[in-house]
């Protein structure tokens, strides 16, 4: 559960209202053929299904403590801002074969459908499919028993969302956000394609692994807090801030080392390594608090 209210005692003691429910259900098939094979093959399906009501915020909710007998009272929001509904499908399959003694070639595949509705119960209710083939291709080469390297590349994809709120929020606000650079009301599905190069190997009591990798990122999502004049966000909307999500993009890449040392039965030793930069392009990032 989300905290959906607080309010604090003069003796600073915080109280907190939680009321966001979160039911989700899933199946998942699979079907392998037999392993040990120079050809293996996986299939399978999944479904899932997530609801949440309550909430993060509504339009009339209160929360008060009365620091005599620190009696904490509640009053339930009219109608909640941030329910919502997703109910996700897939299926998959994976092959993989052995070309050569020491090299081998996987290639996977899902297709997914994603549907999602935001402002569940609301009058700006809004239901949105978003539909993706996300592949995946290693190739791996393995010139001695206990030597390793893979190059791998693959695809990756979250539902995209939209910003139904947009159309609770008072002009001004509207103005604001609708300013913002990059905003829409659809914001697409976020993709992510992923590169990596590794090797690995066993020899004895020392163990390492390298790898290098680079991600592509697109509509990466922003979620940007405006603030609302007067704890305002619209008619009957009270809050101190206006969510919106911008689409961004960024680059990704890095370095990882693992280092393992076997000195006696009773002694080891290891070091890991890990270097990262990150290069975000189109992210927008509020320059004041201040309404």
């Amino acid at each position: 559960s989300t905290t959906a209210q607080a309010s604090t005692d003069d003796n600073g003691n915080q109280y907190v209202v939680s009321t966001n429910i979160l039911d989700d259900t899933g199946f998942d098939l699979r079907v392998t053929s037999r392993p040990g094979e120079r050809f293996t093959w996986l299939a399978g399906a999944n479904w899932f299904q997530q609801r949440s009501v309550g909430g993060l915020s509504g339009t009339g909710a209160l929360i008060s403590v009365l620091d005599a007998t620190n009696r904490v009272s509640y009053t339930e929001p009219r109608v909640y801002s941030g329910q919502g509904e997703v109910e996700y499908y897939s299926a998959f399959l994976g092959l993989h074969y052995d070309v050569t003694d020491s090299f081998g070639l996987d290639f996977e595949g899902r297709y997914q459908v994603d549907e999602a509705t935001t402002s569940l119960g609301l009058a700006t209710q809004t239901s949105s499919t978003y539909k993706d083939f996300l592949p995946r291709v290693i190739a791996t080469w393995k010139p001695t028993a206990d030597l390793t390297t893979y190059l791998s590349w693959s695809k990756g994809a979250t539902r995209g969302t939209t910003n139904s709120n947009f159309a609770l929020l008072s002009p001004a606000l509207q103005a604001t956000i609708s300013a913002i650079p990059g905003y829409a009301f659809d914001v697409p599905v976020e993709e992510v394609d992923s590169y990596e190069l590794g090797v690995k190997q066993v020899a004895g009591r020392f163990r390492y692994a390298v790898s290098a990798y680079f991600m592509d990122w697109q509509n990466l999502k922003n979620l940007v807090q405006t603030p609302c004049p007067n704890n305002l966000c619209g008619p009957g909307l009270p809050g101190a801030f206006a969510p919106s999500v911008i689409p961004a993009e960024a680059e990704i890449y890095g370095i990882e080392a693992e280092v393992d040392v076997q000195f006696t039965d009773n002694w080891d030793a290891s070091l890991l390594f890990d270097w990262l930069r990150a290069e975000y392009g189109r992210l927008f990032t509020p320059l004041t608090l201040a309404p």
